[in-house]
């Protein structure tokens, strides 16, 4: 993930070195968007993997396969993954067009009890949220609750701006009221605006919201 953010500036980027990024890559399961768009990436068994791109609209993950042709056997759904899948399609089909704060508040729910919810606190639990808004000529906006267990909740809203950073091709993200770094894992971001959102455990992006 990391030299996905780092060193590709664009969905087209990504699109055109798939087999170079993908081929080889461990299976995993990755949503992607920037400013013209929206990407889900499986990666399945032996160099097998699927990319799906939209314009508009929404796109929503959890942790089971889509495209089972990935796999060399029968796949295993677990409850909780179908449950948060079902959960978060069926509210993002409740409205055409969507903000940070619906995503905030999707993310949180618990309609489904401690263990099958988007927020969960029960056998596992909901780390962190964090949503990204990419609007065309401004900085991209995070906002962030990290929500570990056994401490109280932390929540930031930031504008990130590409700076320079220890190489010209890093881009490092910095709070802009008190310009103090955040953490790279979260917020490298590339010059053409490429970033991988993501909404608590369920994993929706979406396009025009």
């Amino acid at each position: 993930m990391t030299r996905l953010l780092r060193d590709y500036g664009s969905l087209d980027d990504v699109a055109s070195a798939a087999d170079k990024l993908f081929a080889q890559a461990r299976p995993v399961f990755l949503l992607l968007a920037d400013a013209g768009g929206l990407m889900q990436v499986e990666i399945g068994q032996h160099g097998r993997y699927r990319l799906i791109r939209q314009q508009s609209g929404t796109l929503a993950h959890t942790n089971h396969y889509a495209d089972t042709s990935l796999l060399d056997g029968a796949q295993t759904i677990g409850p909780s993954s179908q449950a948060r899948l079902e959960r978060i399609r069926f509210l993002l089909d409740q409205h055409p067009a969507h903000t940070l704060s619906e995503f905030e508040r999707l993310s949180r729910d618990r309609h489904d009890g401690p263990d099958n919810s988007l927020w969960r606190s029960g056998r596992e639990h909901t780390l962190a949220g964090w949503r990204i808004a990419l609007p065309a000529g401004a900085p991209p906006r995070l906002q962030l609750t990290l929500a570990n267990p056994g401490h109280a909740e932390r929540d930031g809203d930031y504008a990130l701006d590409a700076r320079s950073g220890r190489s010209r091709r890093a881009r490092y993200c910095r709070e802009r009221t008190k310009d103090r770094p955040l953490p790279d894992c979260l917020l490298r971001m590339t010059p053409g605006g490429l970033s991988a959102p993501a909404c608590s455990s369920a994993l929706p992006i979406c396009r025009r919201c």
